[in-house]
């Protein structure tokens, strides 16, 4: 068991002391959380391309899905060709 708490028990316990959070020194106080990577994004894959993703991670031994996937998009943007950037046509019924 490691020595720090979750922001919520540190709250709760301030409530049950009758104390706020500007009644703790600032470098005392809960660090918010850091977020790395704050978009989030849900893809629909079919069973073939996730299985290509998972072999990809497990041979090069990345930590999450999440993190093959983004490595995968860089890779993928990265090699391909630079165009100029052009809207979407729109989709005519």
């Amino acid at each position: 068991m490691g020595g720090s708490i979750s922001h919520r028990a540190a709250y709760g316990i301030l409530d049950i002391l009758g104390l706020s959070i500007l009644d703790i020194p600032e470098i005392l106080r809960p660090m918010p959380k850091h977020q790395t990577h704050p978009h989030k994004r849900l893809l629909q894959l079919d069973d073939d391309l996730k299985s290509k993703i998972e072999e990809f991670r497990y041979r090069e031994r990345f930590p999450t899905e999440a993190a093959a996937i983004r490595e995968l998009l860089s890779r993928g943007l990265a090699a391909s060709p630079k165009k100029p950037a052009t809207k979407p046509k729109a989709h005519k019924k």
